[in-house]
């Protein structure tokens, strides 16, 4: 199963929040998997309880990353583990949330859906749906440092590129530039047959009207002031894919961990 094996990927994350001192917290159970999230910082090294809002369990509010809510799309679950793995002392200065793998069903059986037919990413309206109920409990009433970050796929990419959703693109754009250096920017004029992208960056608008349910539009309007989503192709090599997510994570997210 390779890139597909959500249990070792769960037993990475074990072992890494063992040896850093974060803390791994089951938020659901579907399709017959457990979903996790991660909290570092003093919360996760004391292994108390997170509060539901950020810095008050010790550590200050740190960034927020995700991966995984496509199961189709693994380069950028792995590209989060060995990200975290690296810069594990420097994320234990503030409270990070990191949410491995949102989609444990997808992610085994190769699919953008969940185990219902669900694309969870249009799903964070649903409050039934155990997945996006989970997360909304755990997440809280956290703030985060901005931009949260999403890692995704496209298999029908021509290169990487990066929606961006906020005041100033600047993080998106140095994003890119590092992770070019894997993957060349998109030269499509287009994605998703609607979104105009130049240089690798699709800058959505914010008087528009939202797609209902997305992650980042969700992260937007109660959590963070900026969202950014590096997309990959995923018919190039897994190995490169990785690469290019790690370089737009440390792009993108390590001036946050300096701070």
């Amino acid at each position: 199963m390779g890139a597909h094996y959500y249990p070792k990927l769960v037993s990475c994350w074990r072992k890494l929040a063992a040896r850093a001192g974060f803390r791994m917290q089951r938020i659901a159970r579907t399709g017959g998997h457990d979903v996790y999230g991660i909290t570092t910082g003093t919360a996760g090294a004391r292994g108390e309880r997170s509060s539901p809002c950020a810095g008050l369990a010790g550590a200050p509010p740190g960034g927020y990353l995700s991966a995984g809510i496509h199961g189709d799309e693994p380069a950028g679950v792995w590209a989060l583990l060995d990200w975290a793995g690296a810069r594990a002392h420097s994320l234990r200065r503030r409270e990070w949330v990191i949410m491995p793998c949102l989609n444990p069903w997808g992610l085994m059986a190769n699919s953008r859906w969940d185990s219902q037919g669900r694309d969870l990413n249009r799903s964070f309206h649903l409050d039934r749906v155990p997945v996006v109920a989970g997360w909304k409990r755990f997440i809280g009433r956290r703030r985060f440092l901005s931009p949260a970050i999403a890692l995704h796929e496209d298999y029908e990419g021509d290169g990487i590129y990066a929606y961006y959703l906020g005041p100033d693109p600047a993080a998106a754009k140095r994003g890119i530039r590092a992770a070019s250096r894997f993957i060349r920017p998109s030269l499509n004029r287009k994605v998703d047959r609607k979104w105009r992208q130049e240089g690798g960056i699709v800058r959505l608008p914010g008087d528009r009207r939202p797609v209902l349910g997305v992650e980042g539009r969700h992260l937007v309007r109660h959590h963070v002031a900026a969202v950014t989503t590096i997309e990959t192709p995923s018919e190039l090599a897994l190995d490169l894919r990785i690469r290019a997510h790690v370089a737009y994570l440390d792009a993108v997210a390590g001036p946050l961990l300096a701070l």
